[in-house]
């Protein structure tokens, strides 16, 4: 223990005990020696008077000078003399910035009382969609006050939807903390229903709660055949706890839809044994939730679904706004939401260092919970959102989950709608909700969710931070195996704070010239100053555009440090090293650009060579999102200029897993296999593209309406034609 250590130590004892005047001169030997805890502890003595008359002057004093030394609590504990009338008339403004600023710096208590600002618009506009933000960020860490508030915004709607159910789970939070507002709207909303559970004492209570559903017994007529359908469409059959549910109908729900009843009160709409037959044969084609194909799909509502899984013999419910799941070991737990066994989290916490392990074989969900590391303490949001982005890009929805909120919220961010649209349509793909498609498809029609590429085009040259954010989401498009690769190189391993310098990322140029190839350089002149391009084609002496003078050209770099091609065991990866080392080589441009004019058969050609190779590849001419890499693949094509009805083959990059939405195309060029964004190469653009693979699930290439100088290019494949 350091002397200081030793004098704070003595401090705090004197303090503990209400003598302030014994602790002070402690304090201010440690103060004088730049310790900021004992600048809090002077102001803490006059703000209370402990040992000392009360002197609240004093007191924002010696806050103010903790403040300055970069001391949060005392910024906390100044908004708190400014919020209240301990120095006359409350300065609710300044109240509100300072505890902004805790909040913004992770302040989980700082949460709560912003939220509490918002709301009732003290120091700052009252906004009940940013309080209800920050009140459930604190309700989440456990603040009982933040819970009781966000049921009452629930309960009415304020910045949030009206949802009695999830209103009565927050106040019930709240009174096991012993709130005693909480326990009273309890007791004043139920009046004791919790204890009865016959449907006739129910209705009876419950007449005028318009959000209550109130389901009808089922027969036993029904419940048999049911179970018969069931087994014969090969799902599991009802677990006996879920029967006597629907035998008896013994309860009442707000919000949510059990399958296989019919409700008597409020509203419904899935009804009878044959919704829940129904419901489990819409589960089982949804691929995004294979991994629990296993379990029976017995119910959804208020931001929940509900399982039974018969490996694990338990009830299940998973959380989609949370990100939660919790289990249960009967029905009529699960049902009334007691004795939760917890979540998923029985086996012991890994080291980041584990996760990390993981996170470079590929494991998403490592990823994910190294981002839940960074934000947990000291909430390092740049480096939690690198891991979301590795993961959700990755496949991982509740990173993408993650990622759209704090974009959208500008939560730890700056607000940012145009990267919220791109992780909400990573989004979409696992949890295709109403509601999320609902927020989708007003952000799109507002002209947000463009191409990484085209947003790349949009920033170069004006704001080169986003363009170089953009540019590695189109690399990621093109080579979704770099993200591992990253991983695994990394030099340093986060630890448990989640402190270690992120490794540097790649600039703009790097990351297009990494799967694409370079169709030249750029050299400066130093006679004027100037910037030329010189192509790979073009031959020496080279020349200034701009003065004339002699231009030296740098040698060619090997493309790794043995001046070896490093290996790439993706399907993209071995698909480009076909392209690059079996095609491109042997195409003569001079034929290629005069069949396009003419009869197309040498084009033709080119493209058979480049289908039959993405057959090579893949296995087949038919691809859905199991084919590629992630869901991503690369096929051959054929682009048409809108504007000047020129034609070029091409070399698309699809995911498939999107119904596929197009991310990028390399033109097929005497230079190389160029980018419109290389070397100024935007001759065709905006263009129509084609291709000649089979890909059912794409909604965005229409066949049909196929210009007549390429239906005999692309006649001889397969497809099915979108209408």
């Amino acid at each position: 223990m350091t002397d200081i250590e030793k004098i704070m130590a003595l401090a705090k004892e004197h303090y503990d005990k209400g003598e302030g005047d014994k602790a002070l001169p402690f304090c201010h030997q440690a103060a004088d020696a730049g310790n900021i805890n004992a600048l809090r502890m002077i102001g803490n003595i006059y703000r209370h008077g402990k040992g000392v008359d009360a002197d609240i002057g004093a007191a924002i004093s010696w806050y103010k000078k903790a403040i300055a030394a970069g001391d949060n609590d005392a910024r906390y504990n100044l908004a708190c003399v400014y919020g209240s009338d301990e120095a006359g008339e409350p300065d609710f403004v300044s109240s509100f910035r300072l505890f902004k600023e805790c909040a913004d710096a992770g302040d989980k208590d700082a949460c709560f009382f912003v939220g509490h600002y918002y709301y009732n618009g003290m120091g700052t506009e009252q906004d009940y969609k940013k309080a209800f933000k920050w009140a459930e960020k604190s309700a989440r860490t456990g603040d009982a006050d933040a819970q009781y508030m966000v049921g009452l915004m629930y309960e009415n709607g304020e910045g949030v939807r009206d949802d009695s159910y999830t209103a009565g789970k927050w106040m019930k939070k709240a009174a096991e903390q012993g709130h005693e507002q909480a326990q009273e709207w309890i007791d004043e909303t139920f009046s004791g229903q919790l204890k009865f559970s016959t449907i006739e004492q129910l209705l009876l209570d419950l007449a005028d709660e318009e959000s209550a559903t109130i389901p009808l017994p089922a027969s036993e007529e029904d419940l048999e055949k049911c179970q018969q359908e069931l087994i014969a469409k090969g799902f599991p059959s009802i677990p006996q706890g879920y029967l006597d549910f629907l035998r008896k109908c013994n309860g009442f729900t707000w919000g949510i839809w059990f399958f296989g009843t019919e409700p008597i009160s409020g509203y419904g709409n899935y009804i009878t044994h044959e919704g829940l037959v129904a419901a489990n044969e819409y589960f089982a084609g949804l691929e995004h939730y294979d991994w629990l194909h296993h379990c029976l799909y017995i119910g959804e509502g208020c931001e929940k679904m509900f399982f039974y899984d018969p490996e694990k013999k338990l009830y299940r419910t998973w959380d989609y706004d949370a990100g939660l799941w919790d289990n249960y070991e009967t029905f009529e737990a699960m049902f009334r939401d007691e004795n939760d066994l917890g979540e998923d989290d029985a086996e012991p916490r890994k080291s980041m260092f584990e996760l990390l392990e993981e996170a470079g074989q590929g494991d998403t969900e490592a990823m994910h919970d190294i981002g839940e590391r960074y934000l947990s303490g000291e909430s390092v949001y740049d480096k939690a959102i690198e891991w979301y982005e590795y993961a959700a890009f990755l496949g991982n929805a509740d990173a993408a989950r993650d990622l759209y909120m704090m974009y959208i919220n500008g939560d730890g961010v700056p607000k940012d709608i145009e990267k919220a649209v791109y992780w909400d349509q990573h989004l979409i793909k696992h949890y295709p909700t109403p509601e999320n498609q609902k927020h989708l498809d007003d952000h799109l029609a507002q002209g947000y969710g463009l191409a990484p590429s085209e947003y790349v085009k949009r920033y170069s040259g004006n704001d080169e931070e986003k363009a170089l954010y953009w540019a590695e989401k189109a690399a990621w498009a093109i080579n979704p195996s770099m993200i591992v690769e990253k991983i695994k190189g990394m030099d340093e391993l986060p630890d448990e704070d989640g402190e270690g310098e992120p490794e540097d990322s790649d600039d703009v140029e790097t990351l297009m010239e990494k799967n694409f190839e370079k169709p030249g350089q750029e050299l400066y002149c130093e006679k004027c100053k100037t910037t030329n391009y010189i192509y790979n084609d073009m031959k020496p002496p080279y020349k200034c555009d701009n003065c004339g003078s002699l231009l030296e050209k740098e040698d060619e770099l090997p493309d790794s440090e043995n001046g070896e091609d490093d290996e790439d065991d993706s399907k993209i990866g071995r698909y480009f090293d076909c392209i690059k080392e079996r095609i491109l080589p042997s195409i003569d441009h001079e034929k290629l650009d005069l069949s396009y004019q003419t009869d197309m058969v040498y084009a033709k050609e080119i493209l058979r060579r480049l289908h039959e190779a993405m057959v090579e590849v893949y296995g087949s001419d038919t691809l859905d999102a199991n084919s590629g890499d992630d869901g991503f693949v690369l096929i051959p094509g054929m682009v048409r200029g809108m504007s000047n009805s020129e034609m070029c083959l091409a070399i698309f990059s699809l995911d498939l897993s999107s119904q596929g939405e197009h991310w990028e195309t390399g033109f097929i060029t005497e230079k190389g296999l160029l980018t419109q964004d290389k070397g100024g190469f935007t001759y065709y653009v905006p263009y129509n593209y084609y291709y000649t693979a089979n890909i059912p699930c794409d909604i965005h290439v229409k066949f049909d309406n196929l210009p007549d100088e390429l239906k005999t290019v692309f006649a001889d494949y397969r497809r099915i034609t979108n209408g």
